[in-house]
């Protein structure tokens, strides 16, 4: 991946804040972070989770966690709604959140990588978009028309088919443009790695 994509990617990710609880997604996904999902549970065992000063038990992570993923009630309340965090003990430090965000993007890059092997030669918005497109549905979300465009590299017709429901407004505008700025940038014959961004 180029740097200058995946920089503006995580500056991106950092810039819309996060939670040190769980939540449930608009799909009813328990979910942390920065919109890190831990769903199943497995992925929740992964991280360092502490109650205040100590380490939380396993114990209190499934609580938790159980807690949360029965409250479907409240999955369209997001993230920074303080009814999940009163309704938790377990946090994860901001370190933690951290290398969660990187270790989703290493995964999701990994598994993109393997849908579409000549990704690493995009041009860097089409990465970005791929990345924001990902972490919106997750790598493996069945997509056909849209990757059947990109294993052609025709990045206008991506940014027409990779609309989801309930995305909103603001990432479909963005993802668009990225995906038609690699067209251009195609066009132009520049530079791949030159983020033209947004």
């Amino acid at each position: 991946m180029w740097p200058s994509a995946l920089a503006s990617f995580r500056n991106i990710i950092q810039d819309e804040g996060y939670t040190t609880w769980m939540y449930t997604d608009t799909r009813g996904l328990v979910t942390v972070g920065r919109g890190d999902l831990i769903d199943p549970i497995e992925l929740a065992h992964e991280l360092d989770w502490v109650v205040g000063v100590r380490n939380a038990t396993p114990q209190e992570v499934i609580r938790d966690w159980n807690i949360v993923k029965l409250r479907q009630d409240l999955k369209n309340r997001g993230g920074q709604s303080v009814v999940f965090g009163a309704l938790t003990t377990v946090r994860l430090t901001a370190s933690s959140i951290d290398r969660l965000v990187q270790k989703t993007i290493n995964c999701m890059w990994s598994v993109l990588k393997t849908r579409l092997p000549d990704i690493e030669t995009w041009p860097a918005d089409a990465q970005e978009a791929i990345l924001r497109w990902a972490w919106g549905n997750g790598p493996n979300a069945y997509y056909p028309l849209m990757f059947g465009a990109l294993a052609t590299k025709n990045f206008r017709i991506a940014a027409i088919q990779s609309n989801w429901t309930g995305e909103q407004g603001e990432t479909r505008t963005i993802i668009t443009k990225l995906f038609n700025n690699a067209a251009d940038s195609i066009l132009s014959k520049a530079d791949p790695s030159i983020l033209i961004g947004v």
